[in-house]
C-alpha cells in the first residue's frame, strides 16, 4: 500500500498520537459497508502482515430500508470473503423499538450497533474500531451547538473511548472518498443520507458546507477546538473527582462541602455521580439537584427504583422509595388556644369539674378527649409524635410505644405524622385517636377538666374567628393554664 496516501498518514499519525494499537492486536470493526468503514478495513486489512493484527467484523442490519439493508448486508458478506475477515453479522428491528420507547430511530439504532459492537469486541477480547473521521465529530459539534449543549457537547467524538478506537478522526470525508478512488474500493450508498429527514443529514447537506464558505478549513478549526476543550474537561473533571472524594462521607457526600466548590466543578460532580449511577443526565436534571442543596431534605426520583436523597446535609442513593419523612410540629400548649395543623382545627377549653358533669350526661362521646387539667406540668407542648412516645391506657393497664400502638390499630403511615400529641416534661397526656393516657386521664378527684374539640377548617391551613385570625402554629387571645393570666 501506498502509505503517502493522505488517510494512510493521518491514521498513523492518529494511532500513534492515542496509541490506539499495538503489534499483534486482535480487531473488531464496525462495518456498515460505506466509504468509511470500508476505507478502514482496507487500511487495517493492509497492517496485517505487517503489525501482525487479527481483524473482525461486525455489522448491524437495522431492519429500516427493507432490500435495500438486506443489500448491504449481502455487500458486506462478499467484501469480508474478499479480505478473509470473519463477519458477524445482527438483526434489528429498529423501528419497532423506536416506537416501543418513543425515542428516534436514530438514537435507538445508535444504542443497538454500540451494544452488540461491544458485546462482541469484548467476546472476542479484541479492541473495538469505527470509522468515524473529522466531518461526523464536526456534525456533532453543530448539532450539539444547535441544542445549547454545555462544554462536553463541543468536545466532539472523543478517538478513544474505553476500548472503542477511531483511527480515522483526523480525515475528512473527502479524503475517505479519494482514498476509495485512489484504491479502486467500492462501496454502498445509504439512499437515507441523501435526504433532510434527520437531522445529521440536515447538518451534513447545509449547515457545514456554510460553514466552509466563511472559512475553506472549517472542519480542521473545529476538530482543532475540539481538541482543546477535550484537554480543558478532562482537567475539570479530574477536579471535580478530588471535589467528590473531599465531599465523601461513608456512603454519601456532604451538601456543604459540595456547595463550597466552584459552581462549574458542582455541575460535573453532580453529572458524574449521576453517570455512576447508570442515569441519563441533562441539564436539567443536574439543576434539580442543585437546586436541592439548598433545602433541609429532598427526594428526587432518577429512574424507577433509584432515588437520590438530600438528608441532614448529606447526599445519597438509595434503592426503593425512601420513605416520608412526617412533618415535625411543636407548639407551647396554651388553654384557650386555637391551632390549625394538616386540615384540622384544634381548640382546648377548660371546664371545672361540675360543667364537665353535665358534658358527661350530655355527650359521653366527647369525654375521650378529656384530661385532668392540673395534672399538665410546666412547659407542655402539642406536637406530632416523637421517637420513644410511650401511652399508658388508663382503663386497660397496658402501656405501648406511639410506633406499636399505630401498628396494631392499622394507623396508615401517611396518618402517624398528623396525629397530635399533648406531652409535658414527664412525658405523652393525650394522644389524638386515642385519648387520654393513664396519668392524665379524668377521675372522681379531678379539679378542672381539659377538653379537646377537633374539627375539620376550611381553607389553606388558616381560620377566621370574631377576635382575629388563626394561622397554622398561632393562636388567638387566651390564658395562661398555669398562672390564669389572660393573654
Amino acid at each position: 500500500m501506498n502509505h503517502d496516501l493522505t488517510l494512510c498518514r493521518k491514521a498513523f499519525e492518529t494511532i500513534e498520537s492515542y496509541d490506539m494499537l499495538k503489534r499483534g492486536d486482535n480487531v473488531v470493526l464496525g462495518l456498515s459497508g460505506g466509504a468509511d468503514s470500508v476505507a478502514l478495513l482496507d487500511f487495517l486489512c493492509s497492517l496485517r502482515q505487517e503489525w501482525g493484527l487479527v481483524v473482525h467484523a461486525c455489522h448491524i442490519n437495522h431492519g429500516i430500508r427493507g432490500q435495500e439493508a438486506d443489500r448491504d448486508q449481502a455487500f458486506c458478506e462478499e467484501l469480508c470473503q474478499k479480505y478473509t475477515v470473519k463477519l458477524y453479522c445482527f438483526t434489528e428491528d429498529i423501528p419497532a423499538l423506536a416506537v416501543a420507547c418513543g425515542r428516534s430511530q436514530e438514537e435507538v439504532a445508535r444504542e443497538c450497533r454500540y451494544r452488540h459492537f461491544e458485546a462482541l469486541a469484548d467476546e472476542l477480547g479484541a479492541k473495538a474500531a469505527t470509522a468515524h473521521t473529522l466531518s461526523d465529530s464536526v456534525e456533532t459539534v453543530v448539532l450539539n451547538l444547535a441544542r445549547g449543549s454545555a462544554l462536553g457537547g463541543l468536545c466532539g467524538i472523543p478517538p478513544v473511548r474505553c476500548a472503542v478506537v477511531r483511527p480515522l478522526i483526523a480525515v475528512t470525508r473527502e479524503e475517505v472518498e479519494d482514498y476509495c478512488a485512489r484504491r479502486g474500493l467500492s462501496y454502498v450508498t445509504d439512499s437515507t443520507n441523501e435526504t433532510d429527514d434527520y437531522t445529521r443529514n440536515f447538518i451534513r447537506h447545509h449547515l457545514v458546507p456554510g460553514l466552509l464558505r466563511v472559512n475553506p478549513g472549517a472542519q480542521r478549526a473545529v476538530g482543532s477546538m475540539s481538541e482543546v476543550l477535550r484537554e480543558q474537561r478532562d482537567y475539570l473533571e479530574r477536579q471535580a473527582a478530588l471535589a467528590l472524594q473531599r465531599a465523601e462521607r461513608g456512603e454519601g457526600y456532604d451538601v456543604a462541602s459540595l456547595s463550597s466548590e466552584h459552581i462549574a466543578l458542582q455541575r460535573l460532580a453532580v453529572s458524574a455521580l449521576l453517570r455512576g449511577q447508570g442515569v441519563q443526565v441533562d441539564r436539567a436534571l443536574v439543576e434539580r439537584v442543585l437546586a436541592a442543596f439548598g433545602v433541609e431534605r429532598a427526594v428526587l426520583q432518577l429512574r424507577r427504583g433509584l432515588y437520590l436523597c438530600l438528608e441532614r446535609g448529606l447526599l445519597f442513593f438509595r434503592e426503593g422509595r425512601p420513605a416520608k419523612e412526617e412533618e415535625s410540629f411543636c407548639q407551647p400548649f396554651e388553654a384557650e388556644k386555637v391551632i390549625v395543623f394538616q386540615g384540622k382545627t384544634y381548640r382546648f377549653l377548660c371546664y371545672d369539674y361540675e360543667q364537665f358533669k353535665n358534658i358527661e350526661n350530655n355527650d359521653k362521646s366527647l369525654l375521650k378527649n378529656c384530661i385532668d387539667y392540673d395534672r399538665i406540668k410546666v412547659n407542655a407542648v402539642l406536637r406530632t409524635r416523637r421517637a420513644g412516645d410511650r401511652f399508658s391506657h388508663p382503663g386497660r393497664g397496658w402501656t405501648k410505644t406511639l410506633k406499636k400502638l399505630f401498628n396494631e390499630y392499622h394507623v396508615p403511615p401517611p396518618e402517624r405524622g398528623r396525629r397530635l400529641v399533648l406531652a409535658d416534661e414527664e412525658g405523652v397526656l393525650w394522644v389524638e385517636g386515642f385519648g387520654a393516657d393513664r396519668r392524665g386521664a379524668v377521675t372522681g378527684l379531678t379539679g378542672r377538666v381539659l377538653q379537646v374539640v377537633i374539627t375539620p377548617c376550611e381553607g389553606a391551613g388558616t381560620i377566621e374567628k370574631k377576635g382575629g385570625e388563626c394561622d397554622e402554629g398561632r393562636y388567638f387571645k387566651g390564658t395562661d393554664h398555669r398562672a390564669g393570666v389572660e393573654k
